[in-house]
């Protein structure tokens, strides 16, 4: 019985020449699975308002007034410049919380958690004028 080793080794050697000619790294492609996508909170952020640019009138630091609603949230977190301002307890409310004056742009964000606690977030942006 005669074994035949010529087309085994040759598409091995091809399969082996394909993978070395990219002529770079391989790379693969990965999708998300479905448990890795997180699911949108059921917290809804009704309104928020924040000014687009808050007057510093020569001062090195000035307040900035926030106004929120929500509904179907079991806690809310406000944040100005990424530290938090203020546990906001209630579904609604405002806070006059400082601002440092500054060339630089601030954002305000809003996170309102559902009772499963997934996560809605809105995110406002504001400047301060000399």
């Amino acid at each position: 019985m005669k074994r035949v080793w010529v087309p085994i080794a040759a598409a091995a050697f091809s399969t082996l020449l394909a993978a070395c000619s990219s002529g770079g790294s391989a790379s693969t492609k990965s999708t998300p699975t479905a448990s890795a996508v997180a699911k949108p909170g059921t917290a809804q952020i009704t309104s928020f308002t924040v000014p687009t640019s808050v007057q510093c009138q020569g001062h090195t630091s000035t307040t900035v007034n926030i106004q929120w609603a929500t509904t179907g949230a079991n806690k809310r977190e406000l944040y100005i410049d990424g530290r938090p301002i203020v546990e906001a307890t209630s579904a609604s409310g405002a806070v006059e919380t400082p601002v440092h004056c500054d060339a630089l742009p601030h954002d305000v964000v809003i996170i309102a958690y559902d009772d499963a606690g997934r996560k809605t977030t809105a995110q406002k942006m504001f400047d301060t004028n000399q």
